[in-house]
This record gives C-alpha cells, structure tokens and sequence, in this order.
C-alpha cells in the first residue's frame, strides 16, 4: 500500500469518539498498518492525547532552525 498524509488530528474539544479516536479505525479499514506523525513537544496536551491514543516517540531531536531550541518528536502507531 502507498503512502497518505493526515494533515491534522484536532477538531472539536477532547471527546471519547474524536478524532484520535477515529483516525486509526478509519486506517486499518483503508489498509494501512501504521500512522506516524511529527510535532514539538512543548504542546504537552497534544502529545498526551496522542500517547492516550497508542502513539509511542519513535526519535526526538532537538532543532534550533526556526529560534530557540525545542524538542521535535516523531511519534508512530502500528496498526497490525
């Protein structure tokens, strides 16, 4: 199966059956056996909820382009 790209994982507030929730359902249907997203860090909430979601930090670096340093993550689920 080829590549697709999820462009965002927000929407309405935090809800059982939001789109965290959804995503990775909707994958497995389409085929796909693992979703991989890349953030910062620093939004803690945003990271907790993908961790609630069974997305585990793969590689974090620390990246200094755009100004101060902050930590840049790469976060995976398996869908198998």
């Amino acid at each position: 199966m080829g590549r697709g790209e999820l462009r965002r994982m927000h929407g309405p507030p935090v809800r059982p059956g939001g789109p965290t929730a959804t995503t990775a359902p909707r994958a497995r249907v389409q085929g796909f056996s693992r979703l991989a997203l890349e953030t910062f860090s620093a939004p803690s909430a945003a990271a907790r909820i993908y961790r609630e979601a069974g997305f585990e930090v793969t590689w974090e670096r620390e990246r200094t382009d755009w100004g101060p340093p902050v930590t840049y993550q790469h976060y995976r689920l398996e869908l198998t």
